[in-house]
């Protein structure tokens, strides 16, 4: 049974007996005479709270061992598993008398969950003199397919709606940012359209300007790991933060069907449509919800749109798939095949046939799938992505490990006060350094005076100097496909915004320069000469860029 949303708490109590009301508006410090003991209640809401929803995988839940770490504060509130309130301590992530078992975590000790949360709100608070409620979410071992939103939003059996319903719990009147930290190692050719969608969707439900904080992923033991997974993850986070999306050209739209208006429909099927592989038992059919398309798993069912694409054209698609009751909904094209479930997703390809397939049964599994809508774009250029304004990414490679890809207690307490200063700049105002060193804009990979046998780097702002070991071997240099031989990489002696890579060889070919693609040696690991700005906060990983 849905849970009634709780009653906002207005007053606070202190041994002395002296109850003061609190404002409901923005929050305020509370001060208190010399002498004066607080009693607090952290068992109701603090309307006056900055409230701070986190998402994500097992790197957002803590891998840290939680003897001898964070400390709890007066100042931090936890709304738990368990959909009580109480003082925040660590593990945040507390899976004990959980309610939504969509984000249970009892596979994981407790003693390994200490997370970055605690000690990014205690800095926010101390900083801003405001109290901070932490409204956790995550689970592990969960990928960015499984976050997307279905039909009902908030419904408790996803991750998505468990979390959308439990900041509509914990925070009645609006939340004030979103953290995110994870999904490492979700190799899937759909990361950055369903990394985009999850965000979009969370602001529509909870609010259209709220912040998004987020961790860049981090670093592995695993080299396999590292170029496979968090290294093209890590780049496509690094560009979210830049809004790309803003460059998207798109063209004229050349498909929009809404499945759920019977006026698109003639004889039995959408207007323009054609069915395959029907039957008695494999129909498609209007419904008030869209287009049921209902299959035995007897044969392939096929709703097709023909003549649309053109040859070497690239399209933008967005379809929204209203519930699936058994089976999946899968777009086949191009001999791709996308697996997605209940949700509204966006992709971008290059045709090389003209036939559009928007569903298929599985072989002997019966499926009964409503298809909401469907439109279509040609784009010319840019990212196939909408700008996602107001995120601000936090970087995370530079900190040491517990195991192959979890952070130990010391890496998740830095990373706590990295989100806490993007926080405070970003969020609150503060004049503070939130997030460090990012690439230059335009010409951040040039060939210096055309030599191809140097490369530089450019940031935007100044850096350090990387010490004797190579900003720790982190720039990766390829003539082609074949790596270089990196002899030297330093600040540049007359751009103290820039590194200056030598390589022992001259290319002869295009150039391409990466940054934090290569494996920790081992656990515990700090990397402490990466490039980094005068405050030392580091900047993030990037995938190969080409050199100009």
């Amino acid at each position: 049974m849905p849970l009634a949303p709780r009653q906002p708490a207005s007053k606070f109590t202190t041994k002395m007996g002296l109850t003061r009301s609190l404002s409901l508006g923005i929050p305020e410090r509370v001060q208190l005479s010399a002498g004066v003991i607080p009693v607090i209640d952290y068992t109701t809401e603090w309307p006056d709270s900055l409230k701070i929803l986190i998402g994500g995988q097992s790197n957002a839940s803590g891998r840290g061992v939680v003897a001898g770490g964070e400390a709890p504060s007066t100042l931090v509130q936890l709304f738990g598993n368990d959909y009580n309130l109480k003082q925040a301590t660590e593990p945040i992530d507390n899976w004990t008398d959980r309610v939504d078992m969509v984000s249970d975590d009892s596979y994981n000790s407790l003693a390994l969950m200490h997370s970055f949360i605690l000690k990014a709100a205690k800095d926010i608070a101390t900083a801003s003199g405001s109290r901070i409620t932490v409204i956790p979410a995550m689970k592990g071992s969960t990928s960015l397919v499984a976050w997307q939103n279905g039909a009902n939003r908030l419904d408790r059996a996803t991750l998505f709606g468990s979390a959308n319903y439990r900041a509509l719990q914990a925070a009645p009147s609006g939340l004030n940012c979103i953290f995110w930290y994870g999904h490492e190692t979700q190799i899937a050719r759909n990361y950055k359209e369903a990394w985009y969608t999850l965000h979009r969707r969370l602001r529509e439900e909870r609010g259209a300007n709220l912040p998004l904080i987020y961790a860049q992923l981090g670093a592995s033991t695993s080299q396999a790991t590292i170029s496979t997974a968090h290294i093209p993850h890590s780049d496509i986070l690094r560009r979210a933060e830049l809004n790309r999306g803003s460059d998207l050209v798109i063209g004229a739209k050349i498909l929009d069907v809404n499945f759920s208006d019977a006026a698109q429909w003639t004889a039995g099927v959408p207007t323009g449509f054609t069915v395959s592989g029907s039957d008695a038992n494999n129909t498609v059919t209007y419904t008030a919800n869209g287009a049921l398309l209902s299959g035995d798993g007897s044969k392939s069912l096929s709703l097709n749109k023909a003549a649309i694409f053109t040859n070497g054209q690239k399209y933008l698609i967005e379809a929204e798939v209203y519930s699936v009751t058994a089976g999946s909904f899968k777009l086949v094209y191009a001999g791709e095949t996308y697996l997605y479930a209940a949700y509204y997703y966006r992709v971008a390809f290059t045709a090389s046939q003209t036939l559009l397939q928007v569903f298929r049964s599985n072989s002997g599994v019966a499926n009964v799938i409503t298809l909401k809508s469907l439109k279509v774009w040609q784009y010319t250029s840019g990212e196939a992505t909408e700008p996602l304004p107001l995120s601000h990414m936090v970087v995370t490679f530079d900190q040491p490990l517990i195991d192959d890809q979890h952070l130990n207690t010391t890496g998740y307490i830095e990373v706590g006060r990295r989100f806490a200063l993007a926080y405070r700049q970003y969020v609150l105002g503060h004049t503070v350094n939130g997030t460090g060193p990012r690439l230059e804009a335009t010409g951040a990979f040039t060939h210096p005076s055309a030599d191809k046998s140097k490369v530089i780097v450019k940031f935007d702002k100044e850096i350090t100097t990387g010490g004797a070991t190579n900003y720790n071997g982190q720039f990766r240099v390829y003539d082609g496909v074949t790596e270089m031989t990196v002899s030297s990489a330093v600040r540049d002696t007359t751009d103290t915004t820039a590194v200056l890579i030598t390589m022992s060889a001259t290319a002869s070919g295009t150039v391409a320069v990466s940054y934090g693609d290569l494996a920790v040696a081992s656990t515990g690991i700090t990397l402490l000469d990466v490039v980094k700005d005068t405050d030392l906060m580091p900047a993030p990983t990037f995938a190969k860029q080409t050199v100009v």
